[in-house]
């Protein structure tokens, strides 16, 4: 089902840019150590909201990305990934809680996670690789246009939604509404912060001597130099400074131990709890694979991409995918032992690590400690970031994930891949993230059913001779594809239907000729049918 094509375009720079060693983890930590500040400090604001958004304690989100952070890098080798709670689970996550209380569904997360174990070690990790390129680039640039249109309001200092939402609808508006409503009360000083963010940051993708060098990753410089705007913006001009609801929020450290929640082992004995464990196991595991797949194609080291098979062969990405699963369960039993949201690899975080130069799971775990290390001692620091220019570094990279180069090469590449991209991208927007993978998957799928029931039926037409050569396999859905045939001959034509010896023909295929030799001699059509099974 994958489609045989190249992996994508990495996110920053091109191929040409990185050596041709693969990097290694001792190797990159002066890479991976500042990128991962930046993604600390993009995950910060993301796991208080989702918490927020799925109805959860605050810290519960902080514990997960600790979590995430920490465990997962310990046995995942997936160099891109960065995990932690996810704004694709806010629905069930929400359902589960209003359902069966926070101990409860603690308890799902934990139960979830033992099975993700089991999956792994039944070997299913490799569900992602059916998924065709189309869908998983649609998917990338999916959530680069929800990147976009979410963080538009942040930039403008409109923060009524919360920070990290992926929700089309909420509270009676939707992702559109709520762009205008933005501009019609938009702070100058979110924007000027927003606007000297950008500025920075692409300075350090365009001046050759800030790219060169590797202290300072951009996106670092550009939160340091918003940050000193808005204290300088809070001395000299008063009425621009933005007040706490533009900032970051965030719980005094001490909070994180009261938050810790053991789950209600009791409740294993509930139904409920189990349906709940097992949509947690199934939407997180098929989310964590595609995205992990969809890092793959944006790493310029092409570090065991499925459609790259020299670089890493079939049994190595197989193995990789499993010890994923293994990886993201004990990430979630540690999640949920302390009171913490379900966690999955999650595209947003991980691009932003790319985008800061990050090049090994060092960043995630580095980043997951610096997380923990924010709460408990530097809450007073981190509360002065303004929002508006976090949202700037998420602004760069949905742009990155789609920029019209990503939509031309998917043209470039045909109907059959540019049509299922497109599918995907609208259904992300307008639902979530693994309904619209899902109905992608369906739109492609209705491609390749096309394509091979045209390979499996060859037309040939002389005057009134019209000859239907089958394959030696011809499956249910190339029904349609043979009555269409049928019913394009004109009257008094002579049809002949050719099948190889030994053919396998479905019954649905063989009952479409059949009554095709029932209704043409109405319409003085003569049928001829040679090596047809019988019987």
């Amino acid at each position: 089902m994958a489609e045989d094509v190249a992996a994508s375009p990495p996110l920053t720079g091109s191929r040409s840019d990185y050596p041709e060693q693969v990097p290694t983890v001792l190797g990159s930590l002066r890479h991976d150590v500042p990128a991962s500040l930046v993604v600390m400090l993009v995950a910060l604001p993301l796991c208080l909201g989702i918490a927020v958004a799925s109805g959860a304690p605050p810290l519960s989100g902080i514990i997960a990305g600790v979590a995430g952070g920490i465990i997962v890098p310990l046995v995942s080798r997936a160099p891109l990934s960065v995990s932690g709670p996810a704004a694709g689970l806010v629905a069930i996550v929400l359902a589960g809680i209003t359902a069966v209380g926070m101990p409860a569904f603690a308890l799902a997360v934990v139960l979830a996670g033992l099975m993700q174990i089991g999956l792994g070690a039944l070997r299913a990790g490799r569900i992602a690789t059916w998924f065709p390129s189309s869908v998983v680039s649609g998917m990338l640039a999916a959530i680069g246009v929800m990147l976009i249109l979410k963080q538009i309001p942040h930039a403008v200092g409109w923060d009524a939604e919360a920070f990290g939402s992926e929700e089309f609808v909420a509270a009676g508006e939707n992702t559109f509404s709520r762009i205008p409503h933005a501009f019609s009360a938009l702070s100058m000083g979110a924007v000027a912060v927003a606007l000297v963010s950008v500025v920075v940051l692409l300075a350090f993708e365009k001046v050759d001597a800030l790219k060169r060098q590797s202290l300072v990753p951009g996106p670092l410089a550009a939160v340091a130099a918003g940050t000193g705007l808005h204290e300088l913006l809070l001395r000299v001009v008063p009425s621009l400074g933005l007040s706490a609801e533009h900032l970051v929020a965030l719980p005094a450290g001490s909070a994180l131990l009261e938050a810790i929640r053991p789950p209600d082992v009791a409740a294993i004995m509930r139904p409920e709890v189990w349906m709940l464990a097992v949509t947690l196991m199934v939407v997180a595991s098929l989310e964590t694979l595609l995205n992990v797949d969809a890092m793959d194609r944006l790493d310029p080291y092409v570090r065991n991409s499925p459609p790259n098979r020299e670089l890493g062969s079939a049994t190595e990405t197989r193995h990789r995918a499993n010890r994923e699963l293994v990886a993201q369960g004990l990430g979630n039993i540690a999640s949920g032992l302390l009171g913490g949201l379900p966690i999955t690899s999650v595209v947003v975080r991980s691009s932003a690590s790319l985008h800061a130069g990050g090049r090994t799971r060092a960043v995630a775990f580095t980043h997951g400690v610096l997380l923990l290390l924010a709460v408990l001692v530097a809450t007073p620091l981190l509360v002065r970031i303004p929002l508006s220019s976090l949202a700037a570094i998420l602004l760069l990279t949905g742009f990155k994930l789609a920029k019209p180069a990503v939509f031309k090469a998917a043209r470039a590449r045909g109907v059959d891949h540019f049509v299922p991209f497109l599918a995907t991208i609208v259904a992300v927007v307008f639902t979530d993230l693994l309904k619209g993978v899902l109905f992608g998957f369906a739109v492609a799928l209705v491609f390749v059913l096309r394509r091979t029931a045209t390979r499996v039926i060859e037309v040939e037409t002389s005057g009134q001779d019209v000859t239907i050569r089958l394959g030696r396999d011809v499956p249910f859905f190339a029904r349609p594809r043979l009555q269409a045939v049928f019913e394009g001959v004109a009257d008094n034509s002579r049809v002949v239907v050719d099948a190889p010896p030994q053919a396998s023909i479905h019954h649905d295929v063989l009952e479409a000729i059949r009554i095709f030799g029932i209704t043409a001699p109405k319409r003085r059509i003569q049928l001829e049918t040679n090596g047809l099974p019988t019987g």
